[in-house]
C-alpha cells in the first residue's frame, strides 16, 4: 500500500550532475566502441549522440593524425600507452558531421567497469581554427593541464558510479 521511496546516495548523483553538466565531453568506450557521452562529447564532436554511440574512434576521426600516419596505426598505440601508464593525453583530429577536420586535446583513461575494460575518454577541442587534413602544427607551449586535473578525477569517479546504475 505503501511506496517505498527509493533513497539514491549522495555520491550517485553528484556523480551524474558532474557527469550531466562537465564542460568537456567525457566518453565510455567498451569493446572499441563508444557505449556512453555526455551532452558536452555532441558538442565537441559536432554530432549528435546517435553517431558517436556504437562508433569507433577511427570512424570519426580524420583518416590521419598530424604526423601523416593513419589513424588506424595511431588507435591501438594510444590505448596501449594508456594501459601500460595509466593514462595517455595527445591531441588528435577528428571530423565534424560534415566532414571537416577538428584539432582535439584527449585524455584516456583504462577503466574497470563490470569486470570487463573499458576507456573513459576525456575530448577537448583544441583550438578554435580548424587545421586542414595533413597539415603539421606545433605546439605554441605547454598545455596547461594542471587546471583540468581535479575535473578529471572527478569524472572519472562520476563515469564508475554511473556505471553501476
Amino acid at each position: 500500500m505503501f511506496k517505498r521511496r527509493v533513497v539514491v546516495p549522495l555520491e550517485t548523483r553528484f556523480a551524474q550532475a558532474v557527469f550531466e553538466q562537465a564542460a568537456d565531453g567525457f566518453l565510455l568506450m567498451q569493446n572499441g566502441r563508444f557505449t556512453l557521452c555526455n551532452a558536452a562529447a555532441e558538442r565537441v564532436y559536432q554530432r549528435p549522440r546517435h553517431e558517436i554511440i556504437g562508433a569507433s574512434p577511427d570512424m570519426l576521426a580524420a583518416p590521419c593524425q598530424m604526423d601523416g600516419r593513419p589513424t588506424s596505426e595511431h588507435v591501438p598505440e594510444r590505448i596501449a600507452e594508456a594501459q601500460r601508464n595509466g593514462f595517455a593525453r595527445f591531441e588528435w583530429l577528428n571530423l565534424d558531421g560534415k566532414g571537416q577536420p577538428l584539432r582535439m586535446l584527449v585524455t584516456l583513461t583504462p577503466m574497470m567497469i563490470d569486470g570487463g575494460d573499458a576507456l573513459m575518454i576525456q575530448v577537448q577541442r583544441r583550438y578554435a581554427r580548424r587545421v586542414g587534413l595533413g597539415e603539421s602544427v606545433a605546439l605554441s607551449g605547454p598545455v596547461p593541464f594542471v587546471a583540468h586535473l581535479p575535473q578529471w578525477r572527478l569524472v572519472r569517479f562520476a563515469l564508475a558510479m554511473l556505471v553501476k546504475l
